[in-house]
């Protein structure tokens, strides 16, 4: 499990996500029936000290980040099977109950 760790490469926490999008211009092609939206455009969302901050990616920008979300994720992964496998490893190391044998009467 931790030699998955060694060829991991760079991390990068959040979400990247395409959006196709409208613009304000009368008569622009993004507002005909069938409508041709603008984009794509790719965004890069997390958690900053409690607040949302999205960021705009150029496409080359994009498909760097997104391998390294999925190298998140699994990280994530790792780390969750390490944190189970020391829950196992503690509860291997506490003592067994002792039982309490009640007096007869």
């Amino acid at each position: 499990m931790l030699t998955k760790l060694v060829d991991l490469g760079l991390v990068l926490r959040g979400s990247i996500a395409s959006r196709l999008t409208r613009c304000g211009q009368p008569g622009c092609r993004c507002k005909a029936v069938p409508p041709v939206l603008h984009g794509p455009y790719y965004v890069w969302t997390r958690k900053v000290a409690a607040k949302t901050v999205t960021a705009q990616l150029a496409p080359d920008q994009a498909e760097y980040c997104l391998a390294w979300n999925q190298n998140m994720r699994e990280l994530d992964r790792i780390v969750a099977d390490l944190q189970d496998l020391g829950l196992q490893a503690a509860a291997l190391l506490r003592p067994a109950p002792r039982k309490t044998s009640k007096p007869t009467p």
